[in-house]
């Protein structure tokens, strides 16, 4: 959901809204350059951050956790075949690099197995992309077909799920994976991830709880501990 953000001005002159008019096209035209070119290939869902398209203080400086509903059947995954060939080079660049700083999963000393969790998070997006993106995925028994020019290829989902299902779900997504594990005393903690452009340290974060991962994140205990917190308590 986009927010804008407007100055309420009582009987306001229409000198003061003509003025207020031209700082507004103004402040745009000002954000259209600081977002051109350096956000335009960016997926959808990071593009609308970079144009400050969400409210992430309030009117005392206060952070907030800049978080939205979202339209599910529209909006749940974004996909732009424009620049998905790009993102998958990407994506597969970097686990030829480093598989283990790429994709990871907790083992018994950070809460066992995830592989059920990895599988249903698999079977979402494959139940999603074919319905709401039928020119780029289509799914054939248990064959999925990606048809995007420059990253057109065929998997055979059986054999990723068995034992790779979320490392299948990355590469079918312009978008980073991260599953969370909700802990009888509140903590959630990372229990596998498939991270190219959010963050790094992948290897050494997974079984880390939300303050842990955003220990460097300033203001984030006085701040947005609890409201992110209540977010995951009410998933």
């Amino acid at each position: 959901t986009r927010f804008r953000f407007t100055t309420m001005l009582r009987r306001p002159s229409r000198l003061t809204r003509a003025a207020a008019k031209a700082k507004a096209a103004k402040s745009t035209l000002a954000r259209s350059a600081l977002v051109e070119p350096w956000h335009a290939e960016w997926p959808e869902g990071a593009r609308w951050m970079a144009a400050g398209l969400t409210q992430t203080a309030n009117e005392k400086g206060r952070l907030l956790p800049g978080l939205h509903k979202l339209d599910v059947e529209r909006d749940w995954l974004l996909h732009a075949p424009a620049t998905f060939s790009e993102h998958l080079r990407l994506k597969h660049h970097a686990l030829d690099a480093s598989r283990e700083a790429t994709l990871r999963s907790a083992d018994a000393t950070h809460g066992g197995d995830s592989l059920p969790a990895q599988r249903e998070v698999l079977d979402m997006v494959l139940e999603h992309l074919p319905r709401r993106f039928p020119r780029s995925f289509s799914l054939d028994g248990r064959r999925l077909r990606v048809h995007v020019e420059g990253a057109g290829c065929e998997y055979d989902v059986d054999e990723w799920r068995e034992m790779r299902p979320l490392e299948l779900a990355g590469l079918l997504l312009q978008e980073d994976l991260v599953l969370m594990r909700a802990e009888p005393g509140g903590a959630h903690r990372v229990q596998a991830a498939f991270v190219v452009f959010s963050f790094g340290r992948v290897l050494e974060r997974v079984g880390m709880d939300l303050e842990q991962v955003h220990a460097d994140v300033n203001r984030f205990p006085s701040d947005l501990r609890k409201p992110v917190g209540r977010f995951f308590d009410k998933l």
